[in-house]
Formats: structure tokens, C-alpha cells, sequence
């Protein structure tokens, strides 16, 4: 075998494959643009306004929800005992050496980012 018959059976496999990939990204967006018109899908979500005929009736204007109270803040007394009692367990002493001076809570992201910092750097 030649180097000029190992370049055209490359060149033929690359065109090949070429040829594939384009064709299938070139049907998945035919896909893509023909099923929502199949599927009777509005992309617009917009309603289509008819104007009025004469003596139709027409809907009752649909009132704008009220803003709800905040829920008063439930008393933590509990949490934080179970809490203080997790930590006197984890630290294997009794309970009465501990004092819990204040307590914060924290968002959920803060749990998030330790969780990812854990990963990346101690499970390295």
C-alpha cells in the first residue's frame, strides 16, 4: 500500500465522516423546529385578541392575588437544644460543660458551597 492510496482512503473516511455528523445535526434541528408546529405548541405563549362584536359578553376581570402575612417566626428553643445535644454527643462530654453563647442560622448556599468545597479539595 502507497502513501498516496493510505491518503485517499483517509480522506474518504474523514468526508464520510463529516457527512454524517452534518446531516445528523442538520436533522435534529429539523426535529427541533418541526415538533412544536406538530405538536400544536405556541412558543409565544401569547393569546391572540379577537376584537368585540356588539352584545357579546365579555369576562369578569380577574382580581390580582393579595400578598400573604410572613408566618411569625417559630420559636428555635428546640432546635437549638437538639443541636446542643448533638454537638456534646460528637465531642463526648457532658452536656453541662458546653454554653451556647449565640446562634446564627445560615442560608442554604453556605451548606452548598462547603459541601462543593469538601469535594474538590479533601477528595482530591
Amino acid at each position: 500500500m502507497d502513501l498516496s492510496n493510505v491518503f485517499n482512503t483517509g480522506g474518504m473516511v474523514t468526508g464520510i465522516g463529516l457527512l454524517i455528523v452534518f446531516g445528523c445535526l442538520i436533522a435534529l434541528i429539523v426535529i427541533i423546529v418541526l415538533l412544536p408546529k406538530v405538536l400544536n405548541v405556541d412558543r409565544t405563549k401569547k393569546r391572540r385578541v379577537h376584537p368585540a362584536t356588539p352584545g357579546a359578553k365579555t369576562a369578569p376581570a380577574i382580581p390580582k392575588p393579595q400578598a400573604r402575612p410572613m408566618p411569625p417566626e417559630k420559636d428555635d428553643h428546640e432546635f437549638i437544644a437538639v443541636i446542643f445535644a448533638s454537638v456534646a454527643a460528637m465531642m463526648d462530654t457532658h452536656p453541662g460543660k458546653i454554653v451556647v453563647r449565640s446562634y446564627k442560622r445560615i442560608s442554604p448556599s453556605a451548606w452548598k458551597k462547603s459541601g462543593r468545597n469538601y469535594q474538590i479539595f479533601l477528595k482530591i
